[in-house]
């Protein structure tokens, strides 16, 4: 039994720290992936220690809500592309600002 059946029987035991639960994520990933076993992507997604690890943050941040309401899940697509959006402009801005002083700076020295 490798070190992911004990994670993730931890973790279905009501784990609620989703970072802590990515980090088993990565750990089940690789170790099945150095596997002798390993024979893709589907050794992974079929492997159940990982699919019950990937249920327990999938729960605590109620996906279910998003399978059941296509609202939902178009608002949260919506909501993710708007803060993508506010974030790639506030880059562009720092960018600007950053080029604006350099610039400066050349002229300065020049």
């Amino acid at each position: 039994m490798g070190q992911r059946h004990s994670d993730a029987i931890a973790i279905a035991l009501g784990a609620v720290n989703p970072t802590a639960i990515v980090h088993a994520l990565l750990r089940a990933s690789d170790e099945i992936r150095n596997s002798p076993e390993f024979a893709g992507t589907a050794s992974i997604t079929c492997d159940d220690a990982f699919r019950l690890m990937v249920h327990q943050p999938a729960h605590i941040c109620r996906i279910g809500e998003l399978d059941r309401s296509p609202s939902q899940y178009i608002n949260a697509k919506m909501a993710v592309a708007r803060a993508h959006d506010a974030d790639q402009q506030r880059l562009a801005e720092a960018n600007s600002r950053k080029i604006a002083e350099i610039v400066a700076a050349a002229r300065s020295q020049a």
